[in-house]
């Protein structure tokens, strides 16, 4: 988000001239840079890498999730997220191995401020900021556990009792199939079969004779 702010409110190379980069030693004698402004193929250049980091970001937070919301052990839910949060920060890592000279004027370049849009009190105030942020963190992940267990937990659950236990409000079987159901099932159904076949076979037997007669 604050690269995509930069890249917007930042100020244009332009307004500066050749003042757009200026180069001053400090008191130990280091060759410090303020970046002013930026130019156009500069500003279009960053907006594309924003939007491919902002595009990336989204598809590796739905591929998390996805991965991390099937977990049904606490310490395979603990590793995975560990290997999550090594792949967010990727880019620190591949920062280390960009040549210690290119980092080093990296690093003397002064920091470049932007306005902040949104509500000014918080803009002036980072600490309650952050812990704003803090705050819709957790509402965001309790909303996100709420959603995983009415769309996907629960009707799983109750799948897995009526097939196993024929239980359950939606369950068809337990509704259809009532304990009356069962008892009359077994005590008058099931020895009516019996006792019919029964029947059967006695007519099938004197029909017989009768035949061979």
């Amino acid at each position: 988000v604050n690269l995509m702010v930069w890249t917007v409110m930042f100020p244009s190379a332009r307004e500066y001239g050749e003042d757009a980069v200026l180069a001053e030693k400090d008191e130990d004698d280091k060759l410090t840079y303020t970046v002013q402004g930026i130019s156009t193929s500069h500003r279009i250049t960053m907006a594309f890498l924003s939007t491919i980091r902002l595009v990336a970001l989204m598809i590796l937070v739905f591929v998390g999730l996805s991965f991390l919301l099937k977990d049904t052990d606490y310490v395979d839910l603990l590793l995975n997220a560990v290997g999550f949060v090594f792949i967010i920060e990727v880019a620190a890592a591949l920062y280390m191995l960009v040549d210690q000279t290119l980092r080093d004027e990296f690093e003397d370049i002064e920091s470049m401020k932007v306005p902040i849009p949104g509500n000014e009190y918080l803009a002036r105030n980072p600490a309650l900021r952050d812990i704003l942020s803090c705050v819709g963190l957790v509402v965001v992940v309790i909303c996100i556990m709420l959603l995983h267990h009415g769309a996907i937990v629960r009707p799983m659950w109750q799948a897995l009792e009526c097939t196993c236990l024929s239980q359950g409000e939606n369950c068809l079987e337990a509704g259809k199939f009532t304990p009356g159901f069962w008892e009359n099932y077994w005590t008058v159904e099931v020895p009516k079969v019996f006792d019919d076949v029964a029947v059967m076979r006695l007519e099938a037997e004197a029909a017989g004779g009768a035949a061979a007669q």
